[in-house]
């Protein structure tokens, strides 16, 4: 059984480098068709995903240019270069976030990053579904089991619990993307709670873009009070879900929880 799970586990790790390969052809194509960018100095630029503030600064004083006269082609870069990252739980999307709001500003930059956050997460949970079974279950078996058990004491409000889980660092959200469909959570609500639950950070990290100047590095922005904010609004996600909230608040529009339906 272990040998064919093995098996298993090795056939479906190629079927996730052709998709991964498919991918980078795609971006190739993209990078092939951006414009030229040129710095300040005039020096040509090459185009390439940030990995520190420095980088974002930097690309956003070359795109910015390019966001006013070619805003649809940036657009679409900047979507599928997050999609790539979410989809295949690449680090690095913190600052393409901050990016996101130094090119689009605040509100605008709010939204793109929460749907291709929502995007690459569904990516994720999606190629997790069709190959990811024996890969999950040969390199993570303990930790799905441990995950399946909590998701099973909330399955009645399921919906509850992933914004909980969105909205807290409890459990990574790579994990959150690959188990979730083996764990029989429907597409839809982990979608839309993954779109508004990471709205919180999506929103400071976006902020911070906008006052990029001001900011040296991750740590100035994600610090212990955006933590606790962030626990304080998955603790009111799952409040509705204990029975004396659920049922004062049943009574609060006029249903009373103690009877059953004729």
């Amino acid at each position: 059984l272990a040998t064919v799970t093995k098996m298993k586990a090795n056939r479906e790790a190629w079927n996730l480098v052709t998709v991964f390969s498919a991918y980078i052809v795609v971006l190739s194509i993209i990078y092939q068709r951006f414009p030229a960018l040129i710095s300040a100095d005039g020096t040509p630029v090459s185009l390439r995903l940030p990995t520190s503030i420095e980088d974002v600064r930097f690309l956003g004083e070359v795109l910015h240019h390019h966001t006013s006269t070619h805003y649809s082609t940036v657009l679409f870069g900047f979507m599928a270069c997050y999609v790539f990252l979410q989809t295949f739980s690449i680090p690095g999307s913190i600052f393409l976030s901050f990016l996101g709001g130094n090119l689009f500003g605040l509100l605008p930059g709010v939204l793109i990053v929460c749907t291709v956050s929502t995007i690459g997460a569904s990516n994720a949970f999606l190629l997790s579904s069709l190959i990811g079974r024996p890969l999950v279950l040969r390199f993570f078996p303990e930790k799905l089991q441990q995950f399946g058990n909590e998701m099973d004491k909330h399955r009645t409000h399921l919906f509850n619990y992933l914004l909980f889980l969105r909205f807290t660092p409890i459990v990574p959200n790579w994990f959150i993307n690959i188990a979730s469909p083996l764990l029989r959570v429907p597409l839809l609500p982990f979608a839309v709670a993954t779109f508004f639950g990471v709205m919180p950070q999506t929103f400071v990290a976006v902020k911070a873009g906008v006052t990029l100047q001001q900011i040296q590095s991750p740590q100035d922005i994600l610090d212990w009070r955006l933590v606790l904010s962030l626990f304080g609004l998955g603790l009111l996600s799952i409040l509705p879900t204990f029975p004396p909230v659920r049922n004062a608040m049943m009574r609060m529009v006029g249903q009373d929880s103690s009877k059953k339906a004729i």
